[in-house]
């Protein structure tokens, strides 16, 4: 009995969902590893090695259980290559392949930031400076 239990944890394990859906607009999929195709909503359970898209109309957000936070604009293309969070043994790679993103890591930038890797084709990096302003009353 003990290994069967054993055996169904270890399954678990190696299907065990990597990130939610947590925001989502307009129609996108997750393409899992028999390619077979499943439409994304609130909530929806990602897995490694899946691959999900957005279309035209549509733009996301998932969150990893290390509370890492993508964001994905229209047309985008993201592979989860590798999702494991297991202390300093932690191991992210994502792979855009088109489109537009936005990320900002979770645990694992505090558990093994040099094992978080975040391949794109072609990138641009924009950056949001804010600036606080003081008004000077001179007497």
């Amino acid at each position: 009995m003990k290994k069967i239990v054993l055996l169904l944890s270890l399954i678990n394990l190696m299907f065990a969902s990597v990130a939610n859906i947590s925001a989502i607009k307009g129609d996108a999929y997750r393409i899992d590893t028999a390619a077979n195709k499943h439409k994304l909503q609130l909530n929806s359970v990602i897995f490694e090695d899946d691959t999900i898209i957005t279309t035209s109309n549509s733009r996301l957000q998932l969150i990893f259980q290390d509370n890492t936070i993508v964001t994905l604009g229209k047309n985008s293309i993201l592979n989860i290559k590798d999702y494991i969070i297991n202390g300093k043994n932690s191991k992210v790679n994502l792979e855009v392949k088109q489109g537009s993103f936005k990320v900002i890591t979770g645990q694992i930038s505090k558990l093994a930031r040099e094992n978080f890797t975040l391949k794109a084709h072609t990138a641009t990096i924009g950056l949001e400076v804010q600036f606080l302003l003081e008004k000077s009353v001179i007497n």
